[in-house]
């Protein structure tokens, strides 16, 4: 173990909350057994994540990762970046979270592992190691049971789908599990990696609720090649936790070729991708690609009970109350001379499961999209790119706009409230939201090609601050440690 990390361990360990908000260093009471005990010294910069939130940038140009003070509209500034000594192994950065013990975990494609992100521990993050997981992790997730455990799906090689490090034949789940930085913390470890299915993976968890305490702790991942579910035991109480307790075959004789067979593992055309847990309806919903249809499952029984399909929509996001589900797609073909962005919402509570059109956006081509908490409001980011346009279209097309939907009365239709005018970036925008004691305070735009970020005031709609960040800004995460609950931001 190097000095460095001896010191970035012993001084993590001391660190609490002092009065104003202050990181307060009270090395007395370490309990490292090399530490110096003196008294405790406040002091305002001495832990990036304990005195403001952070914003963490993927700058795909340079494979770096970046961090952003946030603090207002207008004194945000850059504090660094990790990964221009070679600590991510040149591996580009991929999908990133952070657990209830504040820890931040990055996938890292390339060096088959999750880079370990320390934000508390010094006046800038400190990067700690590269966990070895599988094979080209993809996607990554806080477990909704327990927000110390983090799932990473290694999606293996991109052709075959195969993890070839852990295992012979399909790809592979890791389990991690850390405890909270500060005393007692430790830096976090791999729990267990699964065996389970082939391809692309994504995962949500079911939990029980208020209006059902009886709904099973239980963790659902579909994987896109093989056309199936697998169901882990997510119960830490249980004697068959983090193992696979069921699979669930997505084949539907109606939407193939050749009917289903009674093989689980035979792969079929549905190519799930798109998963969502309702804390609404208790149920598990998972989008089907090659059936343009949404499944939902019962986590008891671990059966579908209902479909709908779900054609044209591409996309689909779950409101944060758990009660619809938000589609929308791009329509090229219908008027040559604009594009439509079509839009749609299922009522999760309502039977049948019905998809209810909504007005189209003309001009516009939806992106990804983001509920404020309290589901009224949704910001949705526009696709910039004239593939497949008419010339009409290509000169119709509005471009760099933010939009912002009122969905307060969904499954009524929703109206636009405002398009915020984003900085030119052809190769588009990623957003994320900061959120502070359950209000949203700010939107976090990326500008990929003015290597910038823009920071919008989410009560006036304005962009109040433009911060000069690395080459070609992608996805960010906007980050707040446990500590700052209750204080300003």
């Amino acid at each position: 173990m190097s000095m460095e990390t001896m010191k970035r361990r012993r001084y993590s360990s001391c660190i609490t909350m002092g009065a104003l908000g202050l990181a307060l260093i009270g090395l007395a009471a370490c309990s490292s057994e090399d530490a110096t005990p003196t008294a405790g010294v406040p002091t305002s910069g001495g832990s990036a994540g304990l005195t403001n939130p952070l914003v963490f940038i993927n700058n795909t140009g340079e494979k770096t990762l970046e961090t952003v003070k946030h603090d207002g509209d207008t004194n945000n500034q850059s504090i660094g970046k990790l990964g221009g000594n070679n600590e991510f192994q040149g591996a580009a950065l991929g999908d990133m979270t952070s657990s209830a013990g504040d820890w931040l975990f990055v996938n890292l494609g390339a060096a088959n592992g999750v880079g370990l992100i320390d934000p508390l521990s010094g006046a800038k993050p400190i990067f700690e190691t590269i966990l070895p997981t599988g094979e080209r992790p993809v996607h990554i997730y806080r477990d909704a049971v327990d927000g110390e455990v983090i799932w990473s799906m290694n999606d293996g090689n991109a052709t075959t789908g195969i993890d070839s490090i852990n295992c012979s034949a399909v790809g592979s789940v890791s389990v991690l599990h850390n405890s909270h930085l500060g005393p007692g913390g430790e830096v976090p470890k791999l729990e267990k990696t699964l065996c389970i299915g082939v391809g692309h993976k994504v995962a949500a968890f079911s939990k029980p609720t208020a209006s059902d305490a009886t709904i099973p702790k239980r963790t659902f991942i579909t994987n896109a090649k093989s056309g199936e579910m697998h169901v882990i035991d997510n119960d830490a109480a249980s004697g068959t936790y983090l193992t696979i307790i069921k699979a669930i075959d997505l084949c539907d004789s109606a939407k193939e070729a050749a009917p289903c067979d009674s093989n689980v593992a035979t792969p079929n055309a549905s190519s799930p991708h798109g998963i969502a847990w309702s804390n609404a309806t208790g149920k598990v919903y998972s989008r089907q690609e090659g059936y343009a249809n949404i499944v939902e499952v019962d986590p008891d029984t671990m059966e579908v009970v209902r479909k709908v399909d779900v054609a044209p929509f591409t996309s689909s996001g779950i409101s944060p109350d758990g009660k619809f589900l938000f589609l929308r797609a791009t329509d090229t073909a219908t008027d040559p001379d604009h594009v439509l962005g079509k839009l749609g919402v299922i009522d999760l509570t309502a039977n049948p499961l019905v998809v209810t059109p909504l007005p189209d956006l003309q001009d516009l081509a939806p992106g990804s999209f983001k509920f404020s908490p309290d589901g009224t409001k949704l910001y949705l980011t526009q696709s910039n790119s004239n593939t497949g346009l008419t010339a009409a279209q290509v000169t119709n097309l509005k471009r760099d706009k933010l939009v912002v939907l009122d969905t307060a009365a969904l499954p009524a239709a929703p109206t636009v409230t405002a398009e915020i005018d984003l900085l030119p970036s052809p190769a588009g925008h990623s957003l994320d939201l900061h959120v502070h004691d359950g209000n949203l305070k700010h939107l976090w735009v990326t500008n990929k090609d003015d290597n910038s970020v823009s920071v919008i005031n989410a009560a006036s709609n304005q962009l109040v601050q433009r911060v000069a960040v690395g080459s070609a800004p992608g996805a960010l995460l906007v980050y707040e440690s446990s500590a700052l609950a209750g204080h300003h931001n």
